[in-house]
């Protein structure tokens, strides 16, 4: 009896050697699959002022109306645009580490 389970370990054991090799395989790709994300972001006008302000997460480069911005270690960024007549565009353009981006356009 002893004979016959051993195949049967050696095979569970090979399922779930596997199935931990997926699962960290998956957790290496994610961040490729999944590219830049703003989580949040508002504008404030002032004036003739608007002032942006957000998070973003996996994001490496970050733009702002066609400007770099810079973005902190905890991924918060902030700037100010002027306000264009008769309306204003927001652009914002994300890329990440694997140069996959996202583009947010919105009037204001």
């Amino acid at each position: 009896m002893n004979f016959k389970l051993r195949p049967v370990l050696f095979l569970g054991l090979i399922i779930i050697f596997i199935v931990i090799l997926l699962l960290i395989s998956w957790r290496a790709a994610y961040p490729y699959i999944q590219g830049p994300l703003i989580t949040s972001y508002e504008h404030i006008q002032s004036g003739e002022i608007y002032h942006i302000h957000g998070t973003s997460t996996r994001t490496k480069i970050l733009k702002i109306q066609g400007r770099e911005i810079p973005i902190d270690a905890g991924g918060a960024f902030s700037t100010d645009i002027v306000k264009l007549y008769p309306y204003t565009i927001l652009i914002i353009e994300a890329r990440d580490r694997f140069d996959h981006s996202l583009l947010i356009k919105k009037e204001l």
